[in-house]
């Protein structure tokens, strides 16, 4: 029996919508020969063991059901397409880059292609294959997103490592999306601490320091819940398209990250954070000065009394603007080394807050912490 004409439509319809696309996405990782040694030593034990973290990565996209990306290590990819793509860009991560991150999924559409909703609520009438192509590309978008959070967990479990050049995504081995570079400056936020003597970095686990990360409201996907959960979304944006934010803007970011961990009351935010940072990172009651003289640094700065260049004369070699450039740098990669050092703290105990409390001991009010 013959399919009426309505029915014949409507199963090539689906037909179209419900093929399952395999999904490759390409990053190039900066060159490890030309960075740093510590860092590039950092990156070559992370690229060796990335393929644990593999099925950890969620994507969640309209019109497809959850997905989770593999991930792995691999030399410069032989796809015709990015090699095209690495001929065509400019960036010297592209150019140099031998090392790649690999990351591969399969996107399974649901039973019906999603609606397109227009503002007041009433629906588009697109054709299907438009839609299918709108869809594909919000999937590799939330692919990309997924990627982003990675690096920034990446980054607290080895600070300052993949710098990812720009990516590209496929599917079925067809071009979809560019995506954006990953950049960011936790490697000379790392340098500056060892040149400083403090904190220290350790080594953490890339699986546990993404479980953990991952499991706080709000760093996959919506807004932050609790304190730990600010302090991390924080130190999100020092990661982005460019290498810096601004070093105003990174310097509040950090300072936003600490203040969420450690003051919890108007008492003086500044003695806050010097006498409870004593309790989770080593070394830090030799720095108590440093601490100060950052937030004397911060508060000075909003409210208006310190120098700053004009915005378009900021790039000139003057010695006056080379002195205040240096000092916004010095206050910013402390700030976010002291961030970095707490947040290597949480994941290292596993911890899902962070409270504080005062104790009587020998007739000495002194401060602890309790966590969970």
């Amino acid at each position: 029996m013959a399919l009426s004409s309505d029915v014949a439509k409507h199963n090539a319809r689906r037909g179209v919508w419900t093929v399952s696309r395999r999904v490759t996405i390409y990053y190039p990782i900066e060159e490890i020969a030309v960075i740093w040694p510590p860092i590039a030593s950092q990156n070559a034990k992370l690229v060796s063991v990335i393929h644990e973290c593999s099925e950890l990565i969620p994507v969640e996209s309209p019109g497809y059901h959850p997905a989770k990306l593999r991930i792995r290590a691999v030399l410069r990819p032989a796809s015709e397409h990015v090699v095209k793509f690495q001929k065509e860009s400019p960036s010297r991560f592209l150019a140099n880059a031998v090392i790649w991150l690999r990351f591969s999924t399969k996107a399974v559409p649901t039973r019906d292609a999603p609606p397109i909703e227009r503002s007041d609520g009433t629906l588009e009438e697109w054709p299907l294959d438009e839609r299918r192509k709108l869809f594909e590309t919000l999937f590799a978008e939330s692919c990309e997103r997924a990627i982003q959070l990675f690096v920034v967990a990446m980054n607290i479990a080895r600070p300052g490592v993949f710098k990812l050049g720009a990516g590209i995504c496929l599917m079925d081995d067809h071009p979809v999306l560019r995506m954006e570079p990953i950049l960011h400056e936790i490697d000379v936020v790392f340098r500056e601490a060892i040149e400083r003597g403090w904190p220290d970095f350790i080594e953490l686990d890339p699986v546990k320091t993404w479980k953990w990360a991952s499991r706080h409201a709000g760093f996959l996907e919506g807004t932050s819940q609790t304190p730990i959960g600010r302090a991390l979304n924080a130190y999100s944006y020092f990661f982005g398209e460019t290498f810096s934010g601004g070093e105003i803007e990174e310097l509040v970011w950090s300072l936003i990250g600490l203040e969420a961990l450690y003051a919890r009351n108007e008492d003086s935010i500044v003695n806050q954070i010097v006498g409870k940072c004593a309790l989770l990172i080593p070394g830090a009651e030799k720095y108590q000065k440093q601490i100060k003289d950052l937030y004397n640094f911060r508060s000075r700065l909003l409210h208006g009394q310190r120098n700053i260049p004009n915005k378009f004369n900021a790039g000139d070699a003057t010695s006056e603007i080379d002195k205040v450039q240096s000092d916004y740098y010095i206050m910013q990669f402390l700030g976010a080394a002291i961030l970095v050092a707490s947040l290597q703290y949480l994941v290292r105990h596993d911890l899902n807050s962070l409270d504080f409390s005062y104790r009587l001991a020998q007739g000495i009010a002194s401060q602890e912490s309790r966590t969970k």
